[in-house]
């Protein structure tokens, strides 16, 4: 049964008093409601003048139909806004806006890092950005698919998937670097990223080799790992519905996020009702081949996810796509039974795409109608992108304390490549170190975390309070649940 949403007459009611809280949690209660800080109908650039806006339109390389918004960070006062290339008319694939509040509450997007660097088919440039992530240096790791067009008939296979970093302070391109075939083939789609010290993770979306890209920067070195039944599209969870459309397709692995402390990586197929983790320390050994013995399966939930993001104090955000929905859970305690729904509103939160953290403290959401825009239903009067703000006084997982470790071990690998130096941190007493015969590279193990089955998630109705927005353009309010739903929503994930 569908979640059901009861509309409450009193908006000051909802402002005032909606809490956030965590139950067996350290999680204290939290009184800010989401707003819309941003929203628009269609996407539109700061041109150089009438005639390039023209001559971009006449030329089919901007079709405003065809732009949408997937990805989503924030540094130093600026939102940046990553427009993959799906279709064709798509002038710039990176672009940013300013973040402080505006009058304009659906302004002009500026390419980014310039227009040159945005040229489409000029494999120097950027050409099919999903997502990026801004580093506490300033550093922007930016992943491009390089492929265009990749909603099309006829994808352009032009230019290969590359990871650039860019400084931002210095406005200047510090490393461009092209993933080899055995990486990320030609049909690789780099969907998300999050970054861990000198090493970046990033999910491959691909339809035929989905899996995990670890890049080592001190050796500017990639490798990926694969897992099949984790990082596929499970079957039983290609159909849901958002706003009346139906989904029914396959999506594998999509959007990640990573626990610095507790050094796991969180990631799901978009086409799953589950969560499952991976230890990074796993990740980032190369030479590194049981991949199972890494990885766990956290549980269900009640609907499929795209984005999530991590705050500083280990609580993991994410988005439930089939009930327009924002919920969270402490990762100190067991996945089943302590998802708590934080928000829900069948008009605002139409696909939970992407998040991030501002210098107010405040987690952003990008909502996007993916399901309207993948069947061309987009319609350019109503408003159909948005971001959503609500002060949490959390900060990006970027700020979190990585645990002290208790021993670096370093150790040489000869193979056919040349040398290559591998660092592995051992990050409590308990853990062992093992060598093998058959390899030089030293291999730390851990006790493998218990692993439980269970059924997939049943649905039920649930109610939640929600307001007509105000009249103010800058200043409407999405609903929030209160804590006591965290009850209904765990009530239906059954153990076998």
């Amino acid at each position: 049964m569908l979640l059901t949403v009861l509309r409450c007459e009193s908006f000051l009611l909802l402002a005032a008093t909606i809490l956030w809280s965590s139950s067996s949690s350290s999680v204290e209660a939290q009184k800010a409601p989401f707003r819309v800080i941003r929203e628009w109908k269609y996407l539109n650039f700061t041109w150089d003048g009438e005639e390039h806006l023209q001559d971009a339109i006449a030329k089919g390389l901007y079709v405003p139909k065809n732009n949408a918004i997937a990805g989503l960070s924030y540094h130093k006062g600026y939102y940046y806004l990553a427009l993959p290339r799906m279709k064709e008319g798509v002038p710039a694939t990176l672009t940013r806006i300013v973040a402080e509040n505006a009058t304009d509450t659906a302004p002009a997007l500026q390419p980014y890092p310039s227009w040159k660097m945005n040229s489409l088919d000029d494999c120097a440039a950027l050409q099919n950005v999903q997502n990026v992530e801004i580093d506490l240096s300033g550093r922007m790791w930016i992943i491009d698919g390089g492929r265009t067009n990749t909603m099309s008939k006829e994808p352009s296979g032009k230019c290969r998937p590359k990871l650039v970093l860019h400084d931002v302070a210095e406005n200047r391109t510090m490393l461009s670097y092209t993933f080899p075939e055995s990486v990320a083939t030609s049909n690789a789609f780099l969907y998300d990223i999050v970054v861990d010290g000198y090493f970046a993770y990033i999910s491959d979306n691909s339809r035929s080799d989905p899996g995990l890209i670890v890049f080592d920067l001190k050796r500017v070195q990639s490798w990926k790992v694969r897992h099949e039944s984790t990082m596929r599209a499970q079957l039983n969870a290609t159909y849901f519905q958002v706003d009346g459309f139906k989904v029914d397709t396959p999506i594998n692995l999509a959007g990640i996020a990573l626990d610095p402390t507790k050094g796991l990586l969180y990631y799901n197929p978009l086409s799953s009702f589950r969560l499952y983790s991976i230890s990074t320390e796993a990740l980032r050994n190369p030479g590194w081949t049981n991949t199972s013995e890494y990885i766990v399966d956290l549980g269900p939930r009640t609907s499929q996810t795209d984005g999530m993001v991590m705050d500083d104090q280990g609580v993991l955000y994410f988005g439930l796509l089939g009930s327009s929905s924002l919920a969270k859970w402490n990762t100190s305690t067991p996945f089943i039974n302590n998802q708590e729904l934080i928000s829900k509103d069948l008009a605002y939160i139409q696909w939970p795409n992407a998040f991030a953290f501002n210098d107010e403290d405040e987690i952003v959401v990008l909502t996007n109608r993916l399901h309207k825009f993948i069947y061309d239903m987009m319609d350019l009067s109503e408003n159909n992108f948005r971001l959503l703000a609500s002060n949490i006084s959390r900060k990006s997982y970027l700020h979190a304390k990585p645990p002290t470790p208790t021993e670096i071990t370093t150790t040489t690998t000869t193979s056919t490549e040349g040398n290559h130096i591998h660092f592995q941190m051992v990050t409590t007493p308990t853990t062992t170190t093992t060598t093998t015969t058959t390899t030089t590279t030293t291999t730390t193990t851990t006790e493998k975390p218990t692993t439980t089955s269970m059924k997939e998630p049943v649905v039920d109705s649930e109610t939640v309070k929600s307001v007509p927005a105000p009249t103010s353009k800058s200043e409407r309010i999405i609903s929030y649940s209160s804590s006591s739903l965290l009850l209904l929503l765990t009530a239906v994930t059954l153990l076998l």
